[in-house]
């Protein structure tokens, strides 16, 4: 499942899945969910959703009701990128919008880009050998000629248990 995020999710496979989920056309992968403990709080996010290309209706609320029933999850957060979506796939799945995230950025490295945390100072200066006393991250970048790219923003969702009682 993990080389199916690659393929067909923009922002390719997570290196943290702790559980996983697919649905199948036969022997054929079609669409898979991944979810993953964040670290520090523990709490269990929807990280990763994608089909293989092609629109399967309510294959979202299937593999996600599943999901939910096999591991057993009192909670679960996710976020949709406003690059791409509203998210309204999980407004119709029950979670509950819970706020915005500000816009971002990430540094473009040849054709792909990388999270600004891979180029803290400390991680600069190890990786290029900069001497960064008297440097930003900002201006260490510049230098080096990695250029940012942001974001729009993102929303952040919350799916709890105690929500379907109601």
């Amino acid at each position: 499942k993990i080389q199916f995020f690659s393929i067909h999710h923009l922002q390719g496979r997570t290196g943290n899945a702790s559980y996983a989920m697919g649905a199948f056309d036969g022997e054929v992968l079609v669409a898979a969910m991944s979810f993953s403990k964040q670290r520090g709080t523990g709490a269990i996010e929807l990280s990763r959703y994608c089909t293989d290309g092609k629109s399967y209706a309510g294959i979202f609320s299937r593999l996600f009701k599943h999901s939910i029933t096999k591991f057993d999850f009192d909670e679960v957060l996710s976020f949709s990128d406003n690059r791409y979506s509203e998210g309204d796939v999980y407004e119709k799945n029950g979670f509950s919008f819970d706020g915005e995230i500000p816009v971002d950025y990430r540094y473009v490295i040849g054709d792909s880009t990388a999270h600004k945390s891979n180029f803290t100072k400390e991680k600069i200066s190890k990786r290029f050998g900069l001497d960064m006393s008297f440097l930003t991250e900002r201006q260490a970048m510049d230098l080096l000629r990695y250029p940012r790219i942001y974001d729009c923003g993102k929303k952040r969702w919350v799916w709890r248990k105690n929500n379907l009682a109601k």
